[in-house]
């Protein structure tokens, strides 16, 4: 079974994915107020739950603006990828 944004998006939206999806903002933020950007690996380094529920956080915070890729993700793995401040 592999990784699809499509299906874990609905996860976000139970009591256990949004515990994650405020988790993963929460330490973003944090990460990128202190650093300036931050790692998936970071990110979701406060995260308890499902890792795939973390990883649709992070592309659901993308899409809404909230943060941004650098650089583009098919050049780097998963856990590696670089998040910055969207907006």
């Amino acid at each position: 079974m592999r990784y699809t944004y499509a299906t874990e998006k609905a996860a976000l939206f139970t009591e256990n994915g949004v515990a994650i999806l405020l988790a993963v903002r929460d330490e973003a933020t944090r990460l990128i107020a202190e650093a300036g950007a931050c790692t998936t690996g970071k990110a979701i380094g406060k995260a308890v739950g499902s890792t795939w529920t973390m990883l649709a956080a992070l592309e659901y915070l993308v899409e809404r603006g909230d943060l941004r890729r650098v650089p583009a993700p098919e050049a780097t793995c998963a856990q590696d990828q670089v998040f910055v401040k969207g907006r």
